[in-house]
């Protein structure tokens, strides 16, 4: 039973080390990644849709 739960626990570390190692480098690149892929900007963001999503970051 401890040798699965290590196994375990080795599995997601190494999951999240590889998560961590290709997560953009800075807080804002993140969070423009986290909006760009959970689709924020779609009811966030005035007039997105029509724009086709070339809206400039400043907005």
């Amino acid at each position: 039973m401890n040798k699965v739960i290590v196994a375990v626990l080795l599995g997601l570390s190494f999951s999240l080390a590889a998560f961590a190692q290709s997560a953009p480098s800075t807080a804002a690149i993140r969070g423009e990644y986290i909006i760009r892929i959970t689709g924020c900007n779609g009811c966030h963001t005035p007039s997105y849709a029509e724009k086709g999503g070339n809206i400039p970051t400043s907005q």
